[in-house]
């Protein structure tokens, strides 16, 4: 009977200890896949910050061409004033009444209209009559204004 009550209980203690290891093996799994889900969760944060990263650089180019063309705008407007039509051919815009408009194409070079992406326009403004002043802006086209700024020249043979 001893010997039934002893091999009894090695098989009862051998059970038990497969359970533990068994719920050794689950936990184990468990924190397994919760490092896994913090690892998914850390890339795709870091996958947001690079695209974000990656938005912002491209922006960041379209305003320093932007910046670059409209700074030769406001050049090519103080050489030769209000002459709309000296200013378009300079440019290579269009006149358009008051105002002179510049296309650019996906690479900053000149473009038609139908294929443009940006476009300067300089208009012209007469408040002072001893200055030449004109407002200069790039937009996307069907978008956001990228720069805008005005620049005055005084009136050749002014003061």
């Amino acid at each position: 009977m001893d010997d039934i009550k002893a091999k009894f209980q090695i098989e009862s203690t051998t059970i038990q200890g497969g359970y533990n290891s068994h719920s050794r093996y689950a936990l184990f799994l468990i924190e397994q896949l919760l490092v896994i889900l913090v690892f998914a969760l850390c890339a795709a944060v870091c996958v947001s910050i690079f695209a974000d990263s990656y938005i912002m650089a491209g922006k960041t180019g379209d305003q320093n061409h932007a910046i670059t063309i409209a700074g030769s705008g406001a050049e090519a407007f103080k050489s030769v004033g209000n002459n709309a039509g000296r200013l378009a051919e300079l440019l290579g815009g269009i006149t358009d009444g008051d105002a002179v408009r510049v296309y650019y194409g996906t690479d900053w070079r000149l473009a038609n209209h139908n294929n443009a992406v940006y476009e300067m326009t300089l208009t012209f403004q007469y408040a002072d009559p001893n200055l030449q002043m004109c407002s200069v802006s790039v937009d996307i086209i069907g978008g956001d204004n990228i720069i805008t700024f005005t620049v005055a020249a005084q009136r050749r043979g002014g003061l």
